[in-house]
């Protein structure tokens, strides 16, 4: 004999008696979490506390889908700040909120000049960017001439280095 399945209700009720409404209108989880600050729910299999919040109060996510957070805060189970996104969408909103430890962030001014290695300053950059010209003044003549490599020439003209400038 089987266990009776629990309805939505009961299931809301349970997920409920594990989190905490601060005023911030956060529901911090209060059950266990992983070694990354979310929470985890489930009996026996585990799952990001989140995401089973976001499927009981408004319903599946789609696959291949992530479940975001609008207040930043990695164990808020309240459905009313998560939606759902992308792996893409997930990065975006962590950049643009100044998230990552580096990152084109205006408000903790140019990663790649706080970069211990940095050869060039945002100055530089830009001239290099301006005085390249494809075989009048490419690639090799501004390795030269800014002293460093022909691919972090290359790599800085096509935006995959100083791409916050």
């Amino acid at each position: 004999m089987g266990r009776a399945k629990k309805s939505y209700q009961q299931r809301r009720e349970e997920f409920s008696s594990r989190f905490i409404k601060k005023p911030s209108g956060c529901w911090i989880w209060n059950g266990p979490v992983a070694p990354d600050g979310y929470g985890l729910s489930g009996n026996g299999k585990f799952f990001r506390a989140h995401r089973a919040s976001y499927i009981l109060w408004k319903g599946e996510i789609p696959k291949g889908m992530w479940v975001l957070h609008k207040c930043d805060v990695p164990l808020c189970v309240n459905p009313d700040h998560l939606y759902v996104g992308s792996c893409r969408q997930n990065v975006k909103d962590a950049l643009d909120r100044g998230l990552f430890p580096v990152g084109p962030n205006p408000k903790k001014g140019n990663p790649c000049e706080r970069n211990g290695n940095h050869k060039l300053t945002e100055k530089e950059v830009k001239s290099l960017r301006a005085e390249y010209i494809p075989y009048k003044m490419g690639a090799h003549r501004l390795a030269k001439k800014y002293n460093i490599s022909k691919r972090q020439v290359l790599r800085i003209i096509k935006g995959e280095s100083w791409a916050t400038i």
